[in-house]
């Protein structure tokens, strides 16, 4: 498992001398010390693309070693070799480009990658005391709205990385473009391939600011233990 920090750099200067600012080493930093042991890169990348909506090249800030400017290529080539464990051959297989992918990372994930590779976004990361949540955000009108099953590899994966680091806990938060009043926060607590296991908690406000503050005050109280109990009394 690995973290990618993606920044799109604004073209007011030639994207050929780029260099991380202060800031952006950062926000790396902070990311490299809170999700240890996983490694995280820093993928820079231009705010202007190619036909096919891939960016020319990249900044690469790589924990394998890799720094400085790489074609989209290079790195991918790079990283699928890595995953594929062997140095001088290249996985056949890649995914195709989904033409309707808006993110510029993600389409280059997906258009020059191996599938033994996979993706999630990290949509929101909020510091809790002293924990992490990883925020998973769904957007649906729907009412008493559910997980799906089709989104099980999404959330393997955050459960993946909540326990790779022990101070991470994920969370998903589901919300309406018609309602700002209100949120439901889902706990989920198992899954596979046939059903999900959770549990929603609806938070309310006055407004949508006021929600988003709930919603931070609840983020920083521990939820109620789950747990599966085989306990049995000795006789």
């Amino acid at each position: 498992m690995s973290l990618f920090l993606t920044f799109e750099v604004d073209a007011v200067e030639p994207f050929a001398s780029f260099a991380p600012s202060g800031a952006e080493l950062s926000i790396l930093a902070w990311v490299r010390q809170h999700f240890s042991p996983i490694p995280v890169a820093l993928v820079a990348y231009p705010a202007t693309y190619d036909d096919g909506g891939l960016f020319a090249t990249l900044w690469i800030d790589d924990p394998s070693g890799l720094r400085g400017f790489f074609s989209p290529q290079a790195y991918a080539d790079f990283l699928n070799r890595e995953r594929a464990g062997v140095p001088d051959e290249e996985p056949a297989s890649v995914k195709e480009v989904n033409r309707s992918i808006n993110d510029p990372f993600q389409r280059w994930t997906r258009s020059l990658l191996t599938k033994q590779l996979s993706f999630n976004d990290l949509d929101v990361v909020v510091t809790v005391g002293h924990t992490i949540a990883v925020v998973e955000l769904k957007r649906s009108n729907q009412r008493l709205w559910a997980p799906y099953v089709d989104d099980v590899p999404n959330f393997a994966l955050l459960r993946s990385l909540s326990r790779a680091v022990p101070d991470v806990f994920d969370v998903l938060i589901q919300y309406s473009e018609l309602i700002e009043t209100s949120v439901d926060v889902h706990h989920v607590l198992s899954f596979d391939w046939e059903r999900i296991v959770g549990y929603a908690v609806q938070l309310v406000g006055p407004n949508g600011e006021s929600v988003v503050d709930t919603v931070a005050n609840y983020l920083r109280t521990p939820p109620p233990r789950a747990y599966t109990s085989t306990n049995r009394r000795h006789r």
